[in-house]
């Protein structure tokens, strides 16, 4: 039987709504999702059929993309036909029990079909897939617009591009198919770079929970729902993992270093905020750094905005901040918003907070007190430590700190800059950290032990020769208040 046979006997009993080879829609992972969505009806006709055929045989991963494609799309079993040289009744009714909502299996009818083009496994959803593309865009201090904020390619500048029409250039359409097509693009190398160690990436961190879910209700319909801001560089502490691209403190450090003048990258929200507000109906999320956040008036004035327009209930904000300034000016307005989440870059505490970050560690451990004492019911509070080689030996002290006040913890490793990271650390350095935790069952400090497994080791050159910089500039001494990591690291009292 031919194919143009098949359609015209179909065609006397039902009223054909598509009549589709299956190999064409194994080419691409979104390509059924496609067609579904193309012929979604909330109601059909008792007559009415989808119909997909072909000769080869098919395989329960293909079955099973079917039903889940209906699933997602809500289009019900009983409209869906699948025609093939061999008997698939049974498969597809085991099937049906084992992944479909619509109890009825699909209706199956077996063909003597001539030969049809071959079936692909494209049809697979990556694991190497993320979601960001789709749905997020990060503006830096300076105005560059990426994809997000680890990864490394640029698309364009707020100051002088539309950001809606970025987010559908040809660059993001060129980064969406690679994903697709199960690539790993340079710019996302930090990401894969931290999966090689066994740790959890901001691609994973944003991962849906299902994957059917990434096709229907993100990748079928790209939309910037999630914006991360930072209008730029003032801040008041000059964290050694940081520098002037992010610190108006770095900055000045670095003029009065050099004996220069250093002119702060000009705050880009002010002037762009129009652009801001006519893609706010879509957003769901803004994330805000700076800088320090809480000292960027414009910010403020961009919540004030938002809630006028009568977004705040619908919208969830996130501030990174490093502690040391009580927003008493945000806190009615946080009433107003679906959820605030405050994530506090606390890598250490005491001593060793003051010279790794700044500022006085006793109003900074004061001002969280006083925000956990808010109990704010859509305040969600949580340190985000950074692990580096200068806090890696002290990550159980940070812990007993944060499970005293109740505060969860959510690290992130640092990858640059890269002689602060924990993949160069020196053998002496990596044996101190094994005998200290060989019996800590933290998950957060087992997975950091496991990535360091991963890691070749360094001489400590670099690592040395930064904080001796910093000593000398700030005349702090980092061996006295990190004195096992400094020795293990080679740096001494007497260097």
């Amino acid at each position: 039987m031919t194919v143009d046979d098949l359609y015209q006997q179909l065609s006397k009993e039902y009223n054909l709504k598509c009549f589709l080879d299956i190999a064409s829609i194994s080419v691409w992972p979104t390509r059924l999702y496609e067609v579904f969505n193309s012929l979604y009806q909330s109601e059909f006709k008792v007559d009415d059929r989808l119909v997909f055929y072909s000769s080869y045989e098919l395989s329960d991963d293909l079955l099973e993309h079917f039903y889940n494609a209906a699933n997602q799309i809500d289009i019900s079993n009983f409209f869906i036909m699948i025609c093939s040289t061999h008997n698939i009744k049974q498969r597809l009714h085991e099937l049906c029990e084992k992944c479909s909502k619509d109890k009825v299996p699909f209706q199956s009818k077996v063909m003597d079909l001539d030969t049809t083009k071959e079936i692909s496994n494209n049809f697979v959803v990556p694991d190497t897939l993320c979601t960001l593309p789709w749905m997020h865009l990060e503006v830096s201090n300076k105005g560059n617009i990426k994809p997000c904020c680890v990864s490394q390619q640029v698309l364009g500048n707020i100051k002088k591009d539309n950001i809606k029409e970025i987010f559908f250039n040809d660059q993001m359409q060129t980064l969406r198919h690679q994903m697709l097509s199960g690539s790993q693009p340079s710019g996302c190398d930090e990401c894969w770079n931290l999966e090689k160690l066994g740790l959890k990436s901001p691609r994973l961190k944003h991962q849906p929970p299902n994957k059917q879910d990434w096709i229907s209700k993100i990748i079928l319909n790209p939309t910037i729902k999630y914006l991360d801001l930072k209008p730029g560089v003032v801040c008041n502490f000059k964290c050694r993992i940081c520098s002037p691209g992010a610190s108006s403190m770095h900055v000045q450090e670095q003029a009065r270093e050099k004996k220069i003048e250093i002119n702060l990258p000009e705050d880009w929200i002010d002037s762009q905020s129009s652009q801001i507000f006519d893609i706010i109906d879509d957003v769901n999320d803004i994330y805000m750094c700076g800088g320090e956040p809480f000292l960027m008036k414009n910010l403020t004035r961009l919540i004030e905005n938002i809630i006028s327009k009568g977004r705040a209930k619908d919208i969830k904000l996130h501030y990174n901040s490093n502690g040391s300034i009580y927003p008493d000016f945000l806190i009615e307005h946080w009433k107003q918003f679906q959820c605030v989440t405050l994530q506090l870059s606390i890598d250490n505490i005491g001593a060793r907070f003051e010279l790794e970050r700044g500022g006085n560690w006793v109003e900074v451990e004061k001002n969280i007190k006083d925000l956990i004492a808010l109990r704010l019911p859509n305040l969600e509070i949580f340190l985000m430590p950074t692990i580096s080689i200068m806090n890696v030996l002290y990550l159980d002290e940070v812990e007993d700190w944060a499970n005293n006040l109740g505060l969860k913890i959510n690290y992130s490793f640092l990858s640059s800059p890269e002689y602060l990271s924990i993949s160069m650390l020196t053998d002496r350095a990596k044996q101190l950290i094994f005998t200290k935790y060989k019996l800590n069952q933290s998950p957060g400090i087992e997975k950091t032990l496991d990535a360091i497994k991963k890691t070749k080791s360094s001489d400590g050159s670099l690592f040395v020769e930064s904080m001796k910089k910093y000593d000398q500039i700030r005349k702090e001494k980092f061996f006295k208040t990190h004195h096992e990591i400094s020795v293990a690291m080679g740096y001494h009292e007497d260097d």
